[in-house]
Order: C-alpha cells, then sequence, then structure tokens
C-alpha cells in the first residue's frame, strides 16, 4: 500500500484512532486482530497508509461504531482516495467533487491564479451561468447546471463568515478582464461584482498583464489552500476542464506556492489592478 502521508489520510487516521480510544482498545490488540503488524496499524492512524474497506469495516466493527460514526468514517475513506490525477467533476456533484468543497471549506486561506475565468468565489450567478451553458455540450442536464451554479454561490459565503473569514488572495489574467462572457451587461456586472469583492479585508486581487509574458502554470488553473492546523500542510488543486488533480507531495507544493509569489511580483499592485478592472467595466458599459 502507499506511504504517502496526506492531508486526506492523516482525517481519516485521526478518526479511527479516536474511535480505538473510545473502545479502550491498543494498537497492539488491534494488530492482532487484523493479523497484521502493529507498524501497519500505525501508518494507518497517522496517515501514511489508506486501509482497504474490508479492513474499515472491520475496525469499525471492533470499535463498536454506530451508523453515525460508520458512515463518517466511510466519507473520510472516500475522501482519502489515492489516484494519480485526482477528477472532480463540479457538473454532477460526484464525491470527489464534494471533498473537494469540504477541502476548500476547511481552508483558512486560498491563493488562485486564473487564466481564463474570474475564480469561482468572484463570480455572479449570471456570469457563472454563462460559462456552464457555454460547456453545453458536456452538461447532463438543467438540473446539473442548476446545482452547480447554486454550489458555486454557496461556496462564497466563506469570504464573509462573521467568524472565520476565508482569506482569498486572487491574481487574475488580463485576458478574463476582456474576454466578453455573457455579452457586454453580464461583464459589466461581473467586473462591478469584482471590484466590490476587492475592496473585503480579506480579499486581494492582483490583474497579471500581458506584459508580464510567458509564466510556468499558463496552461492550468490553480488553487493554494492553506489549513490552520500546523501539522496540515498546504495542498495545491490544479483545475481543467471537467476536472482537476491534487497536489499534495511537499516539494511540489512548495514550487507551485513559490511561483504563485513570482506572479505576484509581477502582477499589478492592487489599486492598479482595481483601477484596470474599473477601466475594463467603463468599456463594457459603453460597449
Amino acid at each position: 500500500m502507499p506511504s504517502t502521508q496526506t492531508r486526506r489520510k492523516r482525517r481519516l487516521g485521526e478518526y479511527l484512532t479516536g474511535l480505538r480510544k473510545a473502545s479502550s482498545h491498543d494498537p497492539a490488540s488491534v494488530a492482532r486482530i487484523l493479523r497484521k503488524s502493529p507498524a501497519t496499524v500505525s501508518k494507518i492512524e497517522n496517515g501514511h497508509v489508506r486501509p482497504d474497506f474490508p479492513t474499515l469495516s472491520v475496525l469499525l466493527a471492533l470499535y463498536n461504531a454506530d451508523d453515525e460514526q460508520r458512515h463518517a468514517a466511510e466519507s473520510l475513506w472516500e475522501d482519502a482516495v489515492e489516484e494519480a490525477n485526482r477528477v472532480e467533476h463540479t457538473v454532477d456533484m460526484s464525491p470527489k467533487y464534494r471533498a473537494f468543497l469540504r477541502s476548500e471549506a476547511d481552508a483558512v486561506s486560498a491563493r488562485t491564479l486564473q487564466q481564463t475565468v474570474i475564480p469561482g468565489l468572484l463570480q455572479t450567478a449570471r456570469y457563472a451561468t454563462a460559462i456552464h451553458v457555454a460547456e453545453q455540450r458536456f452538461q447532463t442536464g438543467k438540473r446539473s447546471l442548476e446545482k452547480s451554479v447554486a454550489s458555486r454561490l454557496a461556496r462564497q459565503r466563506r469570504l464573509d463568515d462573521a467568524r472565520d473569514p476565508l482569506s482569498l488572495h486572487a491574481i487574475i489574467d488580463e485576458a478574463v478582464l476582456r474576454r466578453v462572457v455573457g455579452g457586454p451587461e453580464v461583464m459589466a456586472e461581473q467586473l462591478r461584482h469584482l471590484l466590490d469583492r476587492a475592496a473585503a479585508p480579506n480579499i486581494t486581487v492582483q490583474v497579471l498583464p500581458y506584459q508580464a509574458g510567458a509564466h510556468a502554470v499558463m496552461t492550468s488553473a490553480i488553487t493554494i489552500l492553506g489549513f490552520g492546523d500546523p501539522s496540515d500542510p498546504d495542498s495545491v488543486y490544479l483545475e481543467y476542464h471537467g476536472g482537476g488533480r491534487w497536489i499534495e507531495d511537499e516539494a511540489a507544493v512548495a514550487a507551485y506556492a513559490a511561483e504563485f509569489e513570482a506572479l505576484a511580483a509581477l502582477a499589478l499592485p492592487t489599486e492598479e489592478s482595481v483601477a484596470l478592472v474599473r477601466k475594463a467595466a467603463v468599456e463594457m458599459e459603453e460597449s
């Protein structure tokens, strides 16, 4: 089994550890019952190994987990799945997409770089709808479109949470401001909304101008999620059409974070970015 520690496997391990302690079992007795080594039990509990489902079922029975605890453990187990390419089907609200939403909801900060669209956390309903309508060839029906837009708007509530607002730093390519999504009226409304959001103390918006030239992550959008627990490392979500991929390797995450900071230095300062967005909004309104 893979032995790489990840945030999702660690959460599963912590949950199972809590159930074990509540049932008064010790790791050695669990290892004997499973007929596995104590080291394997340790790896499960510290997030290095995701147990197979039969092993999970045995553990839950051993710990006398009730229906609610079993459901919670199985959800964490699904979230902790290891794949080379972790795909998120936003239209269909798949379990994997819900896992991404839970990760975003748990985060305390998000740094995002967008090449072609306004970040989802800053989109208006009409702008988001226009994007999904343009993707209708890949839509499964009206219900999916409505759910996708509703979910996107619900995610935005984290930005205004009175107790724990999400800190958002968005770098937006200048091309995003020029692309007329949904027509000039929808686009003007979106740009005005972006200006309003940029005024919030927990939201930083920067525009990456055309003059910045080529950079290392031009072909995909990235989001770097940060978490409050020091033992919970940052993770990177690479977004592309129809899905996405999680990056949790420490060295790779550090490389993406360094690239984000480099692009933040190349992007226009906040005041200049706001001025450019305002100018684009006026041009849209005049058209």
